[in-house]
């Protein structure tokens, strides 16, 4: 897994994060966005698609495998912070409306 770290800038109410691991070292993004499938897959799983920003000039040469390491990036982030309960719904509900989970 690619490992980033945040910059300690916020663009539109998101963190923007560096990649400090080869091959896309020192490009800077933030998300945009995360939409989960209205329904499973016949395998159980899910489609998920997300919106993205690169805020450096350096950036991927291979931009469907850097989309890739993203989308694994974003289930990475998605499951520590459910671990730590700390999820925070953006324009969505959940059961007590404190807009963590």
């Amino acid at each position: 897994m690619i490992n980033v770290k945040s910059t300690g800038k916020i663009i539109n109410d998101n963190v923007e994060l560096e990649i400090i691991d080869d091959p896309y070292v020192g490009i800077t993004f933030h998300y945009e966005g995360m939409k989960m499938a209205d329904h499973e897959n016949e395998d159980g799983s899910m489609n998920m698609s997300f919106e993205y920003n690169i805020t450096s000039e350096k950036q991927p040469e291979d931009v469907i495998l850097f989309e890739r390491t993203l989308g694994d990036l974003i289930i990475q982030i998605l499951t520590e912070q459910m671990e730590k309960g700390e999820v925070v719904y953006k324009g969505g509900t959940n059961d007590d409306q404190s807009g963590k989970v």
